[in-house]
């Protein structure tokens, strides 16, 4: 649709980055853009193309699937998640924005036993 190349590359990072809440779509929907740009024979209408179609699906999935899935099965509130990935990304970086949300849920998980 869009002939991207590396499109594979890019469906790995964009998979990777979407596990790090708010930041990591935009870095998925912004990292193809420098390389449709530089591709001989593409227009800026292509890298816009490139961009927004990505950012359309990101944000139908961000905005209204996936609240509704997280809300039934992770019973957090989303000041929690920004919460959590504010604390686990100071403390461990980029590692610790991927796993906190999962790290989040564990430790709630754990103090709902006690």
């Amino acid at each position: 649709l869009m002939d991207v190349n590396l499109v594979f590359i890019f469906g790995m990072v964009t998979f990777l980055c979407n596990f790090i809440p708010n930041v990591g779509s935009f870095f998925a929907i912004v990292a193809p853009a420098p390389l449709v740009y530089l591709t001989p024979g593409k227009t800026v209408e292509d890298v816009v193309i490139a961009v927004v179609v990505p950012f359309l699906i990101h944000n139908t999935l961000g905005c209204i699937v996936e609240p509704q899935l997280m809300q039934a099965g992770l019973d957090l509130h989303p000041l929690t998640t920004v919460v959590a990935l504010t604390f686990w990304g100071a403390i461990w970086g980029i590692s610790g924005m991927i796993l906190s949300v999962p790290i989040t849920c564990g430790i709630k998980l754990a103090l709902a036993e006690v």
